[in-house]
């Protein structure tokens, strides 16, 4: 009879539990199923989404080879122009350079032959002064020579 009892007790038991925990199972149970499949979902479109970037990662890298050559060679025409501005501008540089030197060492060639008629000037007067003085005699001829002389120099 205990076993009865028992088996009475544990029948109500799980009755009562049944009665008060269906609600909150199923609920449990449908959360569960509803994550579950919203999990399912999000995943199969981040892969959709995945495989769709991989096939436009794999177009892309199709057209590389080609898109590398292309930038080569626009690089190498760029680098051609830059290398003929360069030397265009490196002959109006010299261009420029060779004037001034020529402009300078006539300018210091007219200094100097100036400079070397003034010494030749002063040199010749001044042998002439002493050739004069050799030849002239007497007072008169000295004021006469010097005078000459400054003259001379004052046309100098």
């Amino acid at each position: 009879m205990a076993l009865i009892f028992k088996l009475i007790n544990f029948v109500i038991f799980v009755g009562l539990l049944a009665y008060f925990l269906r609600k909150p199972i199923a609920a449990f149970w449908l959360d569960r199923q509803k994550s579950h499949s919203d999990t399912i979902t999000t995943a199969k479109n981040s892969y959709e989404n995945i495989k769709a970037e991989e096939l436009s990662l794999a177009e892309r890298l199709k057209g590389l080879p080609s898109e590398i050559k292309a930038i080569t060679d626009e690089i190498k025409t760029e680098g051609e122009l830059e290398r003929l501005r360069i030397v265009e501008q490196s002959k109006r540089y010299a261009t420029q350079i060779e004037e001034n030197a020529m402009l300078t060492a006539n300018y210091e060639k007219g200094v100097a032959v100036q400079k070397l008629k003034a010494f030749i000037g002063t040199e010749a007067l001044e042998l002439a002064k002493a050739e004069i003085m050799k030849d002239i005699s007497g007072n008169l001829g000295l004021i006469e020579v010097e005078r000459s002389a400054e003259a001379i120099e004052a046309n100098i």
